[in-house]
């Protein structure tokens, strides 16, 4: 590993928090927090996604560390725009998708969640790729992609609970015809899943790959053969557990590159807990090994 280029103590760290706007009424309080910890932290609240990606544009050169103050979401959306070879991550848990985050100690409490941050470590970490398009947790098409779909769409806020639209969503869920190739070898197949995971978990919990590790530099594959409803409804439960890897419907594999090419254009790609849309018929997922520094008191 390359030697790390920035300051290991917390104290001398210069940080950057992004929030989100639903937490600016707490600014001034998480400004309080975050100077108890690092030499300088300035908590920032963009407009929007262009606003936010000015913001981490500039941050090389002024800052060491740049904070998501949200879920995994907001980490995606950072990433995109951080120049990687000056600026390092970490996360505040502030959102309600916190995949990413389970790689760190928990804290209960705002002040908890800033006070674990003075015993972190640096550490490099894998990105995966889909497309041109970064992401650090997990990003696929299927089942995960129809869930956040249905979920955009609600009206309610009850209804645009994960779990709710995972479950409004399965009626409804139609197999995705492709090509697909693990480094070169076919698995084409109808399939209701595909995922390409750097993290263990997805969705709030759901133990999707549980070989992952960050930085190994190797996508963990999870495809979900075109089965019945009623048995995809007893095998998806197993997935908070892991258990679902022993599933003959299911395939878990590691590589390198995956290829998912489909006749028809893929209409949305969901990436962290993101969508994106596109009109591409070839999605490639790959990793950049070693490719980010992410600050943290790690589990492991």
């Amino acid at each position: 590993m390359s030697e790390c280029p920035f300051p290991e103590n917390a104290a001398e760290i210069k940080a950057l928090l992004i929030i989100k706007p639903s937490h600016l009424f707490h600014k001034g309080n998480y400004e309080q927090k975050a100077r108890r910890v690092f030499s300088r932290c300035d908590v920032i609240c963009p407009r929007d996604i262009d606003h936010m990606d000015k913001i981490v544009e500039r941050a090389a050169g002024n800052y060491d560390l740049v904070l998501a103050g949200g879920g995994d979401g907001t980490l995606n959306r950072i990433i995109q725009k951080l120049d990687r070879e000056r600026l390092g991550v970490g996360v505040i848990v502030l959102g309600s998708g916190n995949d990413f985050a389970r790689n760190f100690v928990k804290a209960s409490g705002t002040a908890a969640k800033f006070l674990t941050l003075k015993v972190g470590s640096w550490r490099k970490v894998d990105l995966l790729k889909a497309g041109s398009i970064l992401y650090h947790n997990s990003g696929g098409l299927g089942i995960d992609t129809a869930t956040l779909y249905t979920r955009e769409q609600a009206t309610s806020a009850l209804s645009r609970n994960y779990g709710i639209a995972f479950l409004r969503t399965i009626p409804w869920l139609k197999p995705i015809e492709c090509e697909l190739a693990l480094d070169g070898r076919d698995m084409s197949d109808r399939y209701l899943w595909i995922l390409a995971m750097n993290n263990q978990w997805i969705g709030g919990g759901m133990l999707a790959a549980p070989r992952a590790k960050l930085d190994d530099g190797l996508l963990d594959v999870l495809l979900i053969k075109n089965i019945p409803k009623w048995k995809l409804a007893f095998l998806l439960p197993q997935i908070y557990s892991g258990q679902h890897i022993n599933n003959p419907a299911v395939i878990y594999e590691q590589g390198t590159e995956l290829k998912v090419k489909c006749d028809k254009p893929i209409a949305r790609i969901a990436l962290d807990g993101e969508l994106y849309y596109t009109r591409a018929k070839t999605i490639t997922f790959s990793v950049l090994e070693k490719a980010m520094w992410v600050f943290g008191k790690f589990k492991r």
